[in-house]
């Protein structure tokens, strides 16, 4: 028994392993053959893992083999197609772990009980990596052993570029196939015995033999990881659309029925269900995403879609918009956690208060009534709150809740302010609980002052009935009562001043009517 490096053999494992491994890195000079089809282990993929496996460069290894076993008189070697799986699959684990052990710390009879023993190599093109190989003897022994009678040849190409190269070799016979048509179907024979329910690799290719004995053909046949179409030949159909009772489906490049899978053709993508359907009009989840499949199959993208619920959107990437912005068409809209826009309702975010009216726009620079109450939303559609709001020309104020404030009064900068029933500022005179007050053209409240023959008071409420503080009277109506002489230059509080003495004429009327702008100093305070 012949072993390499001194490596103990597994108990359990393979019989005899070569451990020299051959590791030649060429950086120029070889180009990756086409590929053929690919190791059943691996789903049939026609890529794997950002490389690919290459039957084609199996072989022609297989054909190097043999050169060199004729050369020294020896029977050529079968591909067994099991061994061919397990090398395939031993070439791409020798990219991630470069040993006779599999990753898993297992050996390679793990894969296919056959094997007996291994080279493995990396780095050079096919006939590099047999001269490689005749150049060290435990790995030439391995090729020239005159007792082996079947190969199993692994090629897997990098992404890079870098080939790998396994060879696993094995005393047994190599997995024969023979087929026989009996008119109604074809028959397989797995050396020698009719198959049945069972699937069989032939020639690179995966065909299912029915329970009935009979090759499966135009019809869907089941292994352990899906459904797939066989079509008229036998073969695994791959990468095409079928239609089949009124459904369409899908078979990846493995060959299966894709399901709970996005598939995407040159009109945009599509989800497959659990039974290989088109899902339509519906919602799935995908990834903690929610995508919406049109009545066309097609995934909605950058579009609004509407239902008895609401309305929601879903942007470029066709995910659902949830707790987020969107302005569409100079419109601001708001999307709920559950995705549905905000409609007719309020949002806080970011400790602001917005609004949103019934077709979901965000309301800016108007009024939104609330209860009772109406509230200013600005310009940037945040609720206005303590300040003054200008509309149309009219002042307005809300308070701290962003209520407007109406029939009440406010102080505000030390001075005071009067909101009517209708929200305005109050301008000019106004009647306040009974009392008449005056306000300026910015809606201040006047004091201490005359205005229009009326005196406001210190409380800015009209003297009524009574006298100011500088002697005037003012009547029921709140008009100054004054005096005067129509030669004189001022007007008097008072009639019986004595500087209306021997005047011909005394005038009574309000200051406004006397036309004088002064008051007489002798009477002034005066009562």
């Amino acid at each position: 028994m012949r072993t390499s490096c001194n490596s103990p053999l597994k108990s359990n494992g393979i019989k005899r392993i070569i451990l020299i491994l051959l590791v030649i890195v060429l950086t120029v000079g070889f180009v990756p053959a086409v590929n053929g089809s690919y190791a059943d282990a691996y789903s049939g993929n026609v890529g794997y893992a950002g490389g690919y496996f290459s039957y084609d460069n199996a072989n022609y290894m297989l054909t190097l083999v043999n050169e060199q076993r004729e050369l020294y008189g020896l029977s050529t070697l079968d591909m067994d197609y099991e061994m061919l799986d397990a090398a395939m699959i031993r070439a791409f684990e020798c990219t991630q772990y470069f040993s006779h052990y599999r990753p898993d710390g297992s050996d390679p009879s793990s894969l296919c009980s056959k094997i007996y023993s291994e080279n493995i190599s990396w780095g050079r093109d096919a006939a590099g990596t047999m001269s490689g190989w005749m150049a060290s003897a435990p790995h030439r022994d391995n090729i020239l052993d005159p007792d082996y009678k079947s190969i199993g040849i692994g090629s897997y190409i990098t992404s890079d570029g870098s080939p790998y190269w396994v060879l696993v070799f094995s005393y047994e016979s190599a997995y024969n196939i023979a087929w026989e048509y009996d008119g109604d179907g074809w028959i397989c024979y797995e050396n020698g015995v009719k198959v049945k329910s069972k699937w069989i690799n032939d020639g690179g290719e995966r065909y299912y033999i029915k329970s009935n004995g009979y090759m499966a053909a135009n019809e869907w046949a089941k292994d352990s990881n899906g459904w797939r179409w066989m079509s008229s030949s036998g073969k695994v159909t791959r990468s095409k659309w079928i239609k089949r009772g009124g459904e369409w489906y899908y078979l990846g490049s493995d060959g299966y029925m894709t399901v709970n899978a996005w598939v995407k053709d040159s009109k945009g993508w599509m989800w497959m269900d659990n039974d290989g359907h088109i899902t339509k009009s519906k919602w799935i989840k995908y990834n903690d995403y929610w995508y919406y499949l049109k009545e066309t199959g097609y995934m909605a993208v950058s579009e609004w879609i509407v239902g008895s619920k609401g309305s929601c959107y879903v942007n470029a990437k066709g995910r659902m918009l949830s707790s987020k912005w969107l302005k569409y068409e100079d419109e601001w809209y708001y999307f709920k956690s559950n995705g549905y826009m905000n409609t007719s309702e309020w949002l806080k975010y970011k400790n602001e208060w917005y609004y949103f009216d019934a077709d979901g726009h965000m309301v800016s620079e108007e009024w939104v009534s609330y209860k009772t109450f109406k509230i200013w939303m600005d310009a940037d559609g945040i609720m206005a709150r303590s300040c003054w709001v200008k509309d149309n020309g009219i002042w307005y104020y809300v308070d701290d809740k962003g209520y407007m404030m109406t029939d009440a009064w406010l102080k505000y900068h030390a001075r005071w302010y009067y909101l009517m029933s209708d929200g305005s500022m109050s301008i000019g005179w106004n009647t306040i609980d009974g009392k008449d007050y005056y306000f300026d053209s910015s809606g201040r409240m006047e004091r201490n002052k005359w205005i229009d023959d009326c005196y406001v008071k210190s409380n800015g409420a009209k003297a009524v009935d009574e006298y100011t503080p500088d002697g005037i009277y003012v009547g029921a109506d709140g008009k100054s009562v004054v005096y005067w002489s129509p030669d004189g230059q001022v007007y008097h509080a008072r009639k019986d001043c004595t500087a209306l003495k021997g005047s011909g004429t005394v005038n009574e009327g309000t200051i406004s009517e006397s036309g004088m702008q002064e008051l007489c100093s002798l009477c002034c305070g005066g009562n």
